[in-house]
Protein backbone atom coordinates (compact mmCIF):
# COMPACT_ATOMS: atom_id res chain seq x y z
CA UNK A 1 0.00 0.00 0.00
CA UNK A 2 1.48 3.35 -0.77
CA UNK A 3 1.11 5.35 2.19
CA UNK A 4 3.31 8.79 1.00
CA UNK A 5 0.26 11.13 2.16
CA UNK A 6 0.94 10.32 5.44
CA UNK A 7 3.82 11.59 7.61
CA UNK A 8 6.38 8.92 8.00
CA UNK A 9 5.79 8.24 11.61
CA UNK A 10 2.48 7.94 11.53
CA UNK A 11 2.05 5.47 8.73
CA UNK A 12 2.04 2.58 11.30
CA UNK A 13 -1.32 3.90 12.58
CA UNK A 14 -2.96 2.69 9.26
CA UNK A 15 -2.19 -1.05 10.20
CA UNK A 16 -4.98 -0.61 13.25
CA UNK A 17 -8.42 -1.64 13.18
CA UNK A 18 -11.35 0.54 12.03
CA UNK A 19 -12.39 1.26 15.67
CA UNK A 20 -9.07 2.57 16.49
CA UNK A 21 -8.23 4.46 13.83
CA UNK A 22 -11.65 6.05 14.87
CA UNK A 23 -10.38 7.10 18.20
CA UNK A 24 -7.28 8.79 16.59
CA UNK A 25 -9.87 10.42 14.40
CA UNK A 26 -11.36 12.15 17.46
CA UNK A 27 -8.73 13.11 19.29
CA UNK A 28 -6.90 16.90 19.01
CA UNK A 29 -3.93 17.14 16.93
CA UNK A 30 -1.95 20.28 16.41
CA UNK A 31 -0.93 21.99 12.99
CA UNK A 32 0.87 25.16 13.10
CA UNK A 33 0.15 27.49 10.71
CA UNK A 34 1.16 31.29 10.06
CA UNK A 35 -0.47 32.99 12.61
CA UNK A 36 -0.41 30.67 15.27
CA UNK A 37 3.47 30.41 14.76
CA UNK A 38 3.50 34.43 14.73
CA UNK A 39 1.62 34.35 18.16
CA UNK A 40 3.48 31.73 19.71
CA UNK A 41 7.34 33.64 19.08
CA UNK A 42 5.83 36.43 19.77
CA UNK A 43 4.91 35.49 23.47
CA UNK A 44 8.35 33.27 23.53
CA UNK A 45 10.12 36.46 22.62
CA UNK A 46 8.07 38.44 25.16
CA UNK A 47 8.55 36.21 28.18
CA UNK A 48 12.53 35.63 27.67
CA UNK A 49 13.55 39.17 26.62
CA UNK A 50 15.25 41.02 30.18
CA UNK A 51 12.14 42.42 32.42
CA UNK A 52 11.86 45.97 30.96
CA UNK A 53 10.10 48.83 33.23
CA UNK A 54 7.00 48.87 31.39
CA UNK A 55 6.48 45.31 30.55
CA UNK A 56 5.58 44.80 26.45
CA UNK A 57 1.68 42.89 26.43
CA UNK A 58 -0.03 41.19 23.89
CA UNK A 59 -3.58 40.76 22.80
CA UNK A 60 -4.91 37.60 20.66
CA UNK A 61 -7.80 38.64 19.55
CA UNK A 62 -10.42 36.96 17.19
CA UNK A 63 -13.97 35.87 17.24
CA UNK A 64 -15.15 32.63 18.63
CA UNK A 65 -13.74 29.46 17.44
CA UNK A 66 -10.93 30.26 15.26
CA UNK A 67 -8.39 29.02 17.32
CA UNK A 68 -7.41 31.32 19.91
CA UNK A 69 -7.64 28.95 22.74
CA UNK A 70 -5.93 26.14 20.87
CA UNK A 71 -3.15 28.36 20.56
CA UNK A 72 -2.77 29.00 24.65
CA UNK A 73 -3.02 25.30 24.90
CA UNK A 74 -0.01 24.76 22.77
CA UNK A 75 1.55 27.34 24.49
CA UNK A 76 1.71 25.35 27.59
CA UNK A 77 3.25 22.10 25.58
CA UNK A 78 6.29 24.44 24.81
CA UNK A 79 6.60 26.55 27.07
CA UNK A 80 6.56 23.59 29.92
CA UNK A 81 10.57 23.54 30.27
CA UNK A 82 11.19 27.45 30.21
CA UNK A 83 13.01 28.92 32.89
CA UNK A 84 11.03 31.48 32.96
CA UNK A 85 6.77 30.68 34.42
CA UNK A 86 4.05 31.48 32.62
CA UNK A 87 0.95 31.67 34.80
CA UNK A 88 -2.90 31.18 33.05
CA UNK A 89 -6.21 32.08 34.59
CA UNK A 90 -9.29 31.96 32.57
CA UNK A 91 -11.91 34.25 32.84
CA UNK A 92 -14.95 31.89 32.05
CA UNK A 93 -13.87 29.55 34.23
CA UNK A 94 -14.81 31.09 37.92
CA UNK A 95 -17.06 28.90 39.43
CA UNK A 96 -17.27 31.01 43.03
CA UNK A 97 -17.21 33.88 41.19
CA UNK A 98 -13.90 35.29 42.59
CA UNK A 99 -12.33 38.56 42.34
CA UNK A 100 -9.58 39.24 39.83
CA UNK A 101 -7.83 39.87 42.52
CA UNK A 102 -8.08 36.50 44.20
CA UNK A 103 -7.73 34.97 40.88
CA UNK A 104 -4.58 36.05 40.26
CA UNK A 105 -3.26 35.19 43.14
CA UNK A 106 -4.62 32.01 43.05
CA UNK A 107 -3.46 31.13 39.29
CA UNK A 108 0.08 32.28 40.83
CA UNK A 109 0.30 29.69 43.73
CA UNK A 110 0.39 32.28 45.80
CA UNK A 111 0.20 30.94 49.59
CA UNK A 112 -2.76 31.76 51.32
CA UNK A 113 -1.11 32.93 54.01
CA UNK A 114 0.85 35.57 51.48
CA UNK A 115 -2.40 37.03 50.45
CA UNK A 116 -2.84 39.10 53.45
CA UNK A 117 -6.14 41.42 54.15
CA UNK A 118 -4.85 44.72 53.95
CA UNK A 119 -7.15 47.21 51.88
CA UNK A 120 -3.97 46.94 48.85
CA UNK A 121 -4.89 45.58 45.84
CA UNK A 122 -2.00 42.95 46.16
CA UNK A 123 0.29 41.85 48.94
CA UNK A 124 3.36 43.25 49.54
CA UNK A 125 4.99 39.97 49.16
CA UNK A 126 3.56 39.28 45.41
CA UNK A 127 6.32 40.92 43.97
CA UNK A 128 9.09 38.98 46.27
CA UNK A 129 6.94 35.89 45.57
CA UNK A 130 7.02 37.13 41.35
CA UNK A 131 11.06 37.31 41.06
CA UNK A 132 11.06 33.85 43.60
CA UNK A 133 9.01 32.08 40.98
CA UNK A 134 10.50 33.73 37.79
CA UNK A 135 6.43 34.50 36.67
CA UNK A 136 7.06 36.69 33.71
CA UNK A 137 3.89 36.67 32.10
CA UNK A 138 0.50 35.84 32.87
CA UNK A 139 -2.01 34.66 30.15
CA UNK A 140 -5.87 35.99 30.72
CA UNK A 141 -8.04 33.93 28.23
CA UNK A 142 -11.22 34.99 27.49
CA UNK A 143 -10.59 38.77 28.75
CA UNK A 144 -13.43 40.20 27.10
CA UNK A 145 -15.41 38.55 29.88
CA UNK A 146 -14.09 41.04 32.11
CA UNK A 147 -15.34 43.92 30.20
CA UNK A 148 -19.13 42.63 30.31
CA UNK A 149 -20.14 45.10 33.21
CA UNK A 150 -20.56 48.48 34.49
CA UNK A 151 -18.43 51.17 33.01
CA UNK A 152 -16.62 51.77 36.76
CA UNK A 153 -15.66 48.54 36.63
CA UNK A 154 -13.93 47.93 33.29
CA UNK A 155 -11.99 50.92 34.51
CA UNK A 156 -10.76 49.63 37.89
CA UNK A 157 -10.08 46.45 35.47
CA UNK A 158 -8.35 47.93 32.86
CA UNK A 159 -6.38 50.17 35.65
CA UNK A 160 -5.23 46.61 37.39
CA UNK A 161 -3.96 45.56 33.73
CA UNK A 162 -1.91 48.86 33.62
CA UNK A 163 -0.25 48.16 37.11
CA UNK A 164 0.47 44.74 36.09
CA UNK A 165 2.74 45.49 33.30
CA UNK A 166 4.40 48.39 35.40
CA UNK A 167 6.18 48.40 38.77
CA UNK A 168 6.95 46.98 40.47
CA UNK A 169 5.85 43.72 39.00
CA UNK A 170 6.61 43.81 35.38
CA UNK A 171 4.78 41.61 34.11
CA UNK A 172 3.75 40.91 30.10
CA UNK A 173 -0.32 40.37 30.21
CA UNK A 174 -1.32 38.35 27.21
CA UNK A 175 -4.67 38.48 27.03
CA UNK A 176 -6.93 36.31 24.60
CA UNK A 177 -9.89 37.52 23.63
CA UNK A 178 -12.93 39.45 21.21
CA UNK A 179 -13.10 42.80 19.23
CA UNK A 180 -14.60 43.60 22.68
CA UNK A 181 -11.31 43.53 24.56
CA UNK A 182 -9.31 45.08 21.22
CA UNK A 183 -11.60 48.05 21.57
CA UNK A 184 -11.49 48.81 25.72
CA UNK A 185 -7.58 48.26 25.27
CA UNK A 186 -7.50 50.79 22.27
CA UNK A 187 -9.82 52.92 23.91
CA UNK A 188 -7.24 53.65 26.67
CA UNK A 189 -4.42 55.77 25.78
CA UNK A 190 -2.04 54.36 27.90
CA UNK A 191 -2.80 50.89 27.47
CA UNK A 192 -2.69 50.94 23.46
CA UNK A 193 1.07 52.21 23.63
CA UNK A 194 1.55 49.04 25.70
CA UNK A 195 -0.26 46.69 24.20
CA UNK A 196 -0.12 44.96 20.44
CA UNK A 197 -2.47 43.43 18.95
CA UNK A 198 -2.67 39.90 17.20
CA UNK A 199 -5.75 39.16 15.14
CA UNK A 200 -6.61 36.01 14.27
CA UNK A 201 -8.78 36.11 11.09
CA UNK A 202 -10.96 33.54 9.52
CA UNK A 203 -9.56 31.15 6.90
CA UNK A 204 -10.16 32.52 3.23
CA UNK A 205 -9.08 30.54 -0.01
CA UNK A 206 -5.42 31.04 0.11
CA UNK A 207 -2.19 29.00 -0.21
CA UNK A 208 -1.55 29.02 3.58
CA UNK A 209 -5.08 27.53 3.96
CA UNK A 210 -4.37 25.26 1.64
CA UNK A 211 -0.96 23.97 3.13
CA UNK A 212 -2.51 23.91 6.65
CA UNK A 213 -5.23 21.00 5.07
CA UNK A 214 -2.35 19.26 3.47
CA UNK A 215 -0.55 19.01 6.85
CA UNK A 216 -3.59 18.07 8.53
CA UNK A 217 -4.35 15.42 6.28
CA UNK A 218 -0.33 13.77 6.45
CA UNK A 219 -2.15 13.28 10.11
CA UNK A 220 -4.86 11.59 9.22
CA UNK A 221 -4.92 7.40 9.78
CA UNK A 222 -6.46 6.84 5.96
CA UNK A 223 -5.45 4.75 3.35
CA UNK A 224 -5.83 6.78 0.41
CA UNK A 225 -5.15 10.25 -0.48
CA UNK A 226 -8.11 12.53 0.17
CA UNK A 227 -6.29 15.72 -1.73
CA UNK A 228 -8.46 18.64 0.83
CA UNK A 229 -6.13 21.11 -0.30
CA UNK A 230 -7.80 20.51 -3.65
CA UNK A 231 -10.55 23.42 -5.29
CA UNK A 232 -13.69 20.85 -4.56
CA UNK A 233 -12.55 20.72 -0.87
CA UNK A 234 -11.39 24.38 -0.31
CA UNK A 235 -14.78 25.70 -1.46
CA UNK A 236 -16.95 23.13 0.30
CA UNK A 237 -14.78 23.56 3.77
CA UNK A 238 -14.86 27.50 3.33
CA UNK A 239 -18.83 27.84 2.05
CA UNK A 240 -19.74 25.26 4.88
CA UNK A 241 -17.74 26.74 7.83
CA UNK A 242 -17.36 30.52 7.03
CA UNK A 243 -13.90 30.27 7.24
CA UNK A 244 -14.10 29.49 11.42
CA UNK A 245 -11.52 27.11 12.65
CA UNK A 246 -13.41 24.96 14.49
CA UNK A 247 -16.19 24.14 12.09
CA UNK A 248 -13.55 23.46 9.18
CA UNK A 249 -11.69 21.05 11.96
CA UNK A 250 -15.46 19.35 12.74
CA UNK A 251 -16.03 18.58 9.17
CA UNK A 252 -13.08 17.26 8.29
CA UNK A 253 -13.25 15.01 11.06
CA UNK A 254 -16.60 14.17 10.51
CA UNK A 255 -15.70 13.58 6.54
CA UNK A 256 -12.38 11.25 8.07
CA UNK A 257 -14.96 9.14 10.25
CA UNK A 258 -17.04 8.67 7.35
CA UNK A 259 -13.93 7.77 5.21
CA UNK A 260 -13.07 5.02 7.89
CA UNK A 261 -17.06 3.66 8.50
CA UNK A 262 -17.28 3.46 4.99
CA UNK A 263 -14.75 1.77 3.79
CA UNK A 264 -13.65 4.27 1.20
CA UNK A 265 -10.83 5.58 3.33
CA UNK A 266 -10.70 8.89 1.60
CA UNK A 267 -12.24 12.29 2.50
CA UNK A 268 -14.62 13.38 -0.52
CA UNK A 269 -17.35 15.96 -0.33
CA UNK A 270 -20.27 13.49 -0.87
CA UNK A 271 -18.88 12.08 2.67
CA UNK A 272 -18.37 15.35 4.42
CA UNK A 273 -22.30 16.14 3.42
CA UNK A 274 -23.41 12.68 4.74
CA UNK A 275 -21.67 13.27 7.95
CA UNK A 276 -22.85 16.50 8.78
CA UNK A 277 -26.84 15.36 8.39
CA UNK A 278 -25.80 12.80 11.31
CA UNK A 279 -22.43 13.66 12.81
CA UNK A 280 -22.95 10.86 15.48
CA UNK A 281 -23.92 7.77 13.38
CA UNK A 282 -21.47 5.63 12.99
Amino acid sequence: MDACHVKEDKRHLLKLSSAERLRIVHQDIWIDYPQSKIALNMIRDLVQSPRQLLAPCLLICGEGGVGKTSIIRQLKIQSRNWEEKIVYMALNDNPYNLHFRDLLLSAMSVPTAGRGKSKRIFPDELVQWIVFQNIRAIVIDELHDALITLRNEQLKFLSLLKGLSGEPWQLSVIGVGTALAKNALMHDTQLARRYFIHDIPRWSESESFRQFLASLEENLPLKLPSQLYSEEIVKFLLSNSNGVMDNVLKLIRYGAINAITSGKELITVEGMRAAMRNPWNF
